[in-house]
């Protein structure tokens, strides 16, 4: 219905400023304008719906929304199941202070066309004019299922939280709207009002400088900005490039246009173009956190680990306690494997956001990478308790009970793991492991081989099988089980060494001697190479050799227990 007419029709006029993000008429093969309208009865009615829809639209563009309520009110009796007259109709009532009316049409418009955000959106704010504060939050909050919200609802919802007392989520939404416009000096005003409320002085000054900064701003500047972010959506990059290469390039350089720039540029993935103008905001602007932050996050995307380091130190040094940078500080520290001081910034994230089940997570496996098993239990444990249906934390808490040499424990972890994630192979291994440090190899043999049925390409659930089965002295199942392993991963040691012990065992000798020497550059320390390698050798005859890898054997074994 309405197929030219209507099309992107789906929602009133944009507020001042609003980008368009999608065309959010309804697509949905529409009702027919009346039950009993059939053949030329029902295409006339099509066709005066038409007709009093464009008459609508061009009252509405004059702003005449009084005069435009009674032919759309004539538009809903012929075409009362079409959502976008009722989405008309209540946008026309709201602006005729006829809210309940209004409420009733934006409500019909939703339950006819659920998926359009737009109709949601000027719900709440019909709510939010009557300073029903619940009301509009939940009408605001329904728009989020259905994708990115419309351009200004993370800053009317983090007013209308405010106005609730809940700082907390007052506070995300307004850092949400900040990475849409940071340009916006209300959202920096509001920003700082919240700031005040929870006692964060010298965060509360910096926001109300910044605002005053913004507004003292080149508005032409501002509108660049604007005209850039619309070309982002709409997918011009030449024209972004353009935009951004004419604001780096003014003279005098505004250090917030220069973080906004930055700031808009790096979330939508733009991060080569956006470092240059975070840099200069970080040096304009010494003492702004937000500036060092955003401008560490986006070197740590482009890989420059030491300059995203002291970026993210800065804005550390400026809040100690912030969440944001110590949190990726510890991400940085975690890829270069420094993890006692992954494990210091994970402690100040931890108290910034002492129930965050991922932080928690990492923070245990961290303690375990540190050799500290023992710390690591507690973290895990929390984080199971708190996200139980998160894989990752169960696993590192198997291996931390098994660094500890609690293996009834590991076991019983594996164990719940299993339970509630039946299709991984991961926590069949980990059972049949445990059950294996159990000397319970029998139990062990059927959750090893149900790994890797599960996911074939699993090297230690290969590895345990071929463990086993030498247990069992079933050597072709064990070497086939190794070969499998080392298939997949070339440089893996217990496959290199079961590959091996196998080989003897068959009496293979020289294939286990070429084996062997194979596997040897890889792992030049591991002793049991050359003890494995002296077998070989003195049932081949070669007494010389063997003795060389017997006395290699016992200077590797002596090192591994001093």
């Amino acid at each position: 219905l309405f197929r030219s007419i209507f099309s992107g029709a789906g929602h009133a006029p944009l507020a001042r400023g609003q980008s368009p993000q999608r065309d959010s008429a309804t697509h949905a093969k529409p009702q027919s304008p009346a039950p009993e309208a059939v053949g030329p009865a029902a295409d006339n009615l099509q066709d005066r719906a038409e007709q009093l829809f464009q008459q609508a639209k061009d009252l509405f563009a004059a702003n005449k929304f009084s005069e435009a309520l009674p032919v759309l009110q004539e538009a809903e009796k012929v075409a009362p199941r079409e959502p976008v007259i009722h989405h008309y109709l209540g946008y026309a009532l709201w602006k005729d202070n006829r809210y309940k009316e209004a409420v009733q049409e934006f409500e019909e418009a939703r339950r006819l066309d659920p998926k359009n955000i737009y109709t949601r959106y000027f719900l709440g704010r019909v709510f939010d004019d009557q300073a029903e504060t619940v009301a509009a939050i939940h009408a605001y909050e329904s728009e989020f299922p259905l994708g990115s919200p419309v351009y200004d609802t993370y800053q009317r919802l983090g007013a209308a939280y405010l106005r609730q007392g809940d700082t907390k989520r007052a506070l995300d939404m307004i850092q949400k709207a900040l990475q849409i416009t940071p340009w916006e000096s209300s959202l920096h005003y509001q920003l700082a009002r919240i700031y005040q409320k929870t006692g964060r002085v010298q965060e509360a000054k910096e926001e109300f400088d910044a605002t005053d900064r913004l507004k003292q701003s080149d508005h032409a500047s501002i509108q660049t900005l604007l005209d850039m972010s619309m070309a982002i959506q709409q997918g011009k990059a030449d024209r972004v490039f353009t935009l951004r290469d004419q604001l780096f390039a003014q003279t005098p350089r505004d250090p917030e246009i220069m973080h906004a720039l930055g700031l808009v540029l790096a979330k939508n993935g733009f991060y080569s173009e956006a470092a240059e103008p975070l840099e200069v905001a970080a040096q304009m602007m010494p003492d702004s956190f937000e500036a060092h932050y955003n401008l560490g996050l986006t070197l740590m995307k482009l890989e420059r680990v030491d300059d995203a380091e002291a970026a993210l130190k800065k804005a550390v040094e400026l809040r100690p306690n912030d969440f944001g940078p110590n949190s990726a500080l510890a991400v940085l520290y975690v890829g270069q494997r420094r993890s006692r001081e992954a494990i210091e910034r994970l402690k100040m994230a931890r108290q910034a956001r002492p129930g965050d089940p991922r932080i928690l997570a990492l923070l245990g496996n961290q303690y375990l990478q540190a050799q500290d098993a023992r710390a690591a239990i507690p973290c895990l444990r929390e984080a199971i308790r708190i996200q139980p249906d998160n894989p990752d934390p169960y696993h590192v808490m198997s291996q931390a009970y098994q660094e500890e040499k609690d293996f009834a424990n590991a076991l019983s972890i594996a164990q719940q793991g299993a339970e509630r994630f039946p299709s991984e192979g991961r926590f069949q291994f980990e059972i049949g492991n445990q059950l294996s440090n159990l000397g319970r190899y029998q139990e062990a043999l059927p959750y090893a081989e149900k790994s890797v049925q599960l996911n074939a390409s699993l090297v230690e659930g290969h590895d345990l099988v071929g463990d086993i089965k030498l247990r069992r002295g079933e050597y072709e199942q064990a070497l086939a089980s190794f070969q499998k392993a080392k298939a997949i991963d070339p440089r893996d040691l217990e496959a290199s060494r079961g590959i091996g012990q196998a080989l003897v065992r068959l009496k293979r000798y020289e294939e286990a001697v070429a084996a062997l020497n194979d596997a040897i550059p890889a792992h030049p320390t591991e002793p049991e190479f050359y003890y494995d390698l002296s077998q070989a050798y003195v049932r081949l005859g070669d007494r010389e050799k063997a003795a060389q890898a017997s006395a290699k054997f016992q200077e590797l074994h002596a090192m591994e227990v001093a």
